[in-house]
C-alpha cells in the first residue's frame, strides 16, 4: 500500500478536479467520497471501473442482505457470473493487479478457482463501500466541528491518529451480528451458556468508557486508540491497510484542495434511516 500511495493521490486529485467543475455548492458523496474508494479498489484488484453501472446495483443489494435477503439471493448468481468472466479475462490478458496474480497462482495449483471467485465477490460487495461510508462520515464529523477541520488542516502530523479516531468514532456498522457461544463464560456479570445466541452491539465497543477517556468526544490526537473497527485475531480485516491508506489520502487531498470547506448554506446531508449502515447519501458542501 505504501508503494501505491502516489497512485491513490493521483486518483483523488483527478476526481477533485472534476468535482470542482460542478460547483460550489456540490454533493461531496456523489463527486468524491463514493467514487474515490471504488476507483482505488478497481485499480488495485483489477475490476473494471467502467463496468460499475452493472455491478454496483447488484453489489449494493448483496451488501444489504440483512434487509433484502431474497433480493441478495437473486443477485448473487449474477455477481458470480461477472467475476467468472473477469477470471477468464485475466487468464487471457493478465495485468499487474491482485486478481491477475490470484488467477496465476490458481493455474499453478496454489489455490482453487472457487477461492479466486470468492475473493472477487468479497471485493465487489465489501471492498470499497465501507471505506466510502467511513470517508463520508469522517468529513461529516469534521464539518460538524469546524475547529477540528481547521486543526487537522493546519497540523498534518495529526493525520495518522485522526484516521484511527475516525475509525473509532463514526459508528458506520450498526447492524446486529448473531454469534453462538461454544462454551460457558461470563461477561458483564451475566452467564452465557454454550449454545446461547449472543447479539453484540458492535458500535458500542468503540465507545466503551472503561477503555476510552471521554469516548463520546472526537479527539484527533487520541493515543492509545485500541478500537475494534477492523476486528481482532482470525477475523481481523484483510483490507485494513487499504482502508487506512484511502482514508489518509482521501482526507489529505480534501484538506489541501479545500482549506475552508463547509456545509452548503441552507442544505443538510440526507440519510437512509432504514439501513443498518450509517453514512450520508448526499453531503452538500461549499468552499
Amino acid at each position: 500500500m505504501r508503494r501505491r500511495l502516489p497512485r491513490l493521490r493521483a486518483d483523488a486529485e483527478r476526481l477533485l478536479d472534476t468535482f470542482t467543475d460542478g460547483g460550489p455548492p456540490a454533493d461531496l458523496v456523489a463527486g468524491y467520497t463514493e467514487p474515490f474508494p471504488l476507483l482505488v479498489m478497481c485499480e488495485s484488484v483489477g475490476i473494471p471501473y467502467e463496468d460499475r453501472d452493472y455491478y454496483l446495483p447488484l453489489a449494493d443489494v448483496a451488501l444489504g442482505a440483512l434487509l433484502t435477503l431474497a433480493e441478495a439471493r437473486r443477485v448473487t448468481p449474477l455477481l458470480r457470473d461477472y467475476v467468472r468472466s473477469l477470471i477468464v479475462r485475466k487468464r487471457r490478458e493478465p495485468a499487474g493487479d491482485i486478481l491477475s496474480d490470484l488467477v496465476r497462482r490458481c493455474d499453478h495449483g496454489e489455490l482453487d478457482e472457487e477461492s479466486v471467485l470468492g475473493f472477487g465477490l468479497s471485493m465487489l460487495v465489501a471492498g470499497y463501500r465501507t471505506t466510502t461510508m467511513f470517508l463520508s462520515d469522517a468529513v461529516v464529523a469534521l464539518l460538524a466541528e469546524p475547529e477540528q477541520y481547521a486543526r487537522l488542516r493546519d497540523d498534518r502530523a495529526l493525520l495518522p491518529s485522526a484516521v484511527e479516531e475516525f475509525l473509532r468514532y463514526v459508528p458506520v456498522m450498526n447492524g446486529v451480528v448473531v454469534l453462538q457461544a461454544v462454551e460457558d463464560f461470563e461477561v458483564g456479570g451475566q452467564t452465557i451458556r454454550a449454545g446461547d445466541a449472543v447479539l453484540p452491539a458492535l458500535a458500542s465497543a468503540n465507545l466503551d468508557e472503561t477503555v476510552f477517556t471521554a469516548p463520546e468526544r472526537l479527539d484527533l490526537g487520541r493515543r492509545p486508540n485500541p478500537h475494534l473497527t477492523f476486528g481482532r485475531g482470525a477475523h481481523n480485516c484483510i483490507g485494513a491497510h487499504l482502508a487506512r491508506a484511502e482514508l489518509t489520502v482521501g482526507l489529505e487531498a480534501l484538506l489541501d484542495r479545500f482549506p475552508h470547506l463547509h456545509l452548503a448554506a441552507g442544505q443538510s446531508p440526507t440519510w437512509d434511516d432504514t439501513s443498518p449502515a450509517k453514512s450520508p447519501l448526499t453531503l452538500p458542501v461549499d468552499w
